[in-house]
């Protein structure tokens, strides 16, 4: 009875590809489309190769989250950054940000010693190529209701 009475969600999962080119890294995955968002061919190929999200339209009034996952290598460089900001812009058709939301991110940190620690547990691993030094960070952005513009694509930036 609930099957017929409850919508289910709409998912879409991408791989986010980042262009590093930019002065910020920036990430675009489309809801239905990408094409007149910005007109690198990277995302033209993208957004012809997704046919299958090509008919979906989330209706008005509908809420609408996004989670980001990103995982970093445990380097120096990446341990010396601090905290860094992850946004997400909500795009219409012709480009224009509907919403947009930051969130904060750092690395957890860890001592030298416990780094150390850990590296020698898991020489063997690491060596083989089982596992990797790296971080997985989740960042959700909620709170979103679509309007009656509706979102063509979201825009993954890193400041």
């Amino acid at each position: 009875m609930m099957r017929f009475l409850v919508e289910e969600p709409i998912r879409i999962e991408e791989k986010l590809s980042f262009d590093y080119t930019k002065h910020h890294p920036v990430a675009y995955m489309p809801v239905v489309s990408c094409g007149s968002v910005d007109s690198g061919a990277k995302f033209k190929e993208l957004t012809q190769s997704t046919t299958s999200q090509q008919s979906l339209v989330i209706l008005p009034n509908q809420k609408l989250k996004a989670t980001v996952f990103l995982t970093l290598p445990e380097s120096d460089y990446n341990k010396n950054l601090g905290i860094f900001q992850i946004r997400v812009d909500f795009l219409s058709a012709n480009g224009q940000t509907l919403v947009s939301s930051t969130h904060p991110c750092m690395l957890l940190f860890k001592s030298e010693h416990a780094r150390l620690l850990l590296t020698i547990l898991k020489i063997a691993p690491l060596i083989a190529g089982y596992i990797l030094e790296s971080q997985t960070i989740s960042v959700k952005f909620q709170g979103f209701t679509e309007g009656h513009m509706p979102t063509s694509c979201l825009r993954v930036l890193i400041e």
